[in-house]
């Protein structure tokens, strides 16, 4: 290799090297005396002959290590971060782009790979679909036992404040039971009503609960929020209805301290439907069949106590005898049927 080039390497090799310069003995001799002061939170610092310069020096640049660096900007992490997010965003439009000037390629498929094709689709529908509205329908029933819960807390207080009786309005024993929604906004506290949840629908108008409290989510047929309020009277129509509440219309009232364990609200009561906007008796519909409202598997059931049961038939769980359907000694209903005595549990509508 020629003199000059081996040099020149040996030249530029030099000046890649990083250079490394070393304290004279002086300034290590001023530098240990003003570390060793300040491990000692002492201001004195030892003499050193002809180093008076060297200390004053060393101290000013010690002090610019002290000081404080600025405080980095308060949006420093969202700039960066909306930095990368743009950078990714550009990425993305890129690769588009590219993506949209490439030559499409066409997929060769035939009639018997779509036939296959849907042939799966469907066989995962039929497979899916009913585990989906089964998940739905538990959480429709975890739901309304949720808001009969709460119901029972609105039961409670209400009857700790009138004597332990449940809501009832004033009535007059043999009337009509049914008319759902004709009891008018004018009506007073002494006005009889016709309807059974007119008594129900106390508990909202003195404030123990909210008409959405009083709906289950397997209705699909209950008021939209804040379409019934305190000043109404009862529900507008029998569809918006979610629960059958203990028929007021008898002689004989329940107190809840003596009737703990009695059911007062469940899920609609079967053996009644509403057609037209009137509420009828179904003879074809068995009594002991289950609610309509979880497509027929059982009904959510709540005690006085508080207690929310979900039954498959519909026994009183106190006797495992007592229809909570019917009212004992009647088989066929025309709207005006009443309790036995305070111990017949009769859910209506």
């Amino acid at each position: 290799m020629p003199k000059n080039v081996q040099k020149s390497n040996q030249r530029s090799n030099k000046s890649t090297e990083p250079k490394i310069v070393h304290l004279s003995e002086k300034d290590g001799e001023v530098l240990n005396s003003i570390l060793a002061a300040r491990a000692t939170d002492s201001s004195f610092i030892p003499t050193i002959a002809g180093a008076r310069d060297r200390v004053v020096a060393m101290q000013q640049l010690l002090e610019c290590l002290d000081d404080d660096p600025a405080p980095p900007p308060t949006d420093l992490v969202q700039r960066t971060l909306a930095r990368v997010e743009e950078a990714r965003q550009q990425h993305r439009f890129t690769e588009q782009v590219q993506m949209l000037a490439e030559p499409r390629r066409t997929i060769g498929i035939g009639w018997r790979q779509l036939i296959a094709a849907a042939s799966i689709f469907l066989i995962a529908a039929s497979l899916l679909i009913p585990a989906l509205e089964h998940n739905r329908d538990q959480a429709h029933q975890i739901v309304g036992a949720s808001h009969l819960g709460s119901a029972g807390i609105a039961f409670q207080s209400y009857a700790d404040d009138f004597d332990q009786r449940l809501p009832q309005l004033a009535v007059r024993p043999g009337e009509k039971w049914v008319h759902i929604g004709q009891t008018t906004p004018s009506a007073n506290a002494n006005q009889p009503v016709n309807s059974n949840t007119a008594h129900l629908y106390l508990l909202v108008r003195r404030g123990y609960t909210t008409p959405e409290q009083l709906a289950c989510p397997s209705n699909p047929h209950v008021p939209a929020p804040g379409e019934l309020t305190r000043q109404d009277h009862d529900w507008q129509a029998p569809e918006q209805v979610s629960y059958s509440y203990q028929n007021q219309y008898g002689r004989h009232r329940i107190r809840v301290d003596r009737h703990a364990h009695q059911p007062v609200l469940a899920d609609r009561n079967p053996i009644f439907v509403t057609k037209k906007g009137r509420v009828l008796y179904d003879p074809t519909v068995p009594h002991n069949a289950p609610s309509r409202a979880h497509r027929g598997r059982g009904q959510n059931v709540l005690l006085l106590h508080g207690a929310v049961l979900f039954t498959v038939d519909p026994t009183d769980p106190r006797t495992g005898t007592d229809n909570i359907w019917v009212a004992q000694g009647h088989q066929f209903y025309r709207g005006n049927e009443v309790p036995a005595d305070a111990s017949d549990t009769f859910l209506a509508p």
